[in-house]
């Protein structure tokens, strides 16, 4: 638990609920992964890389938007087939 004077809550409560709440009351759309699955499974296999990664990537096609990642070697494995670029570049 994330807890203490440091996250304002020397008394013991969870500080989370309110530390998100500003955040959560704004319209974020979601994707749930489960969606992104079989597009994030294809890339993963097809240019050997983590799923986790491709569900990122696999969001960045399926919204017809650019992936910007810090992740160099991510980058460069994908940047000419798919739509990622690497935050260095820019």
């Amino acid at each position: 638990m994330f807890c203490g004077k440091a996250f304002g809550c020397g008394d013991g409560r969870d500080p989370l609920p309110s530390a998100l709440h500003p955040k959560c009351t704004r319209n974020f759309s979601t994707v749930p992964s489960r969606t992104l699955m079989t597009e994030a499974l294809g890339i993963a296999f097809t240019y050997d890389r983590a799923v986790y990664d491709c569900l990122y990537v696999a969001l960045a096609v399926r919204s017809k938007s650019q992936m910007i990642t810090a992740d160099e070697r991510l980058a460069n494995a994908l940047a000419a087939y798919l739509p990622v670029k690497w935050l260095g570049a820019l």
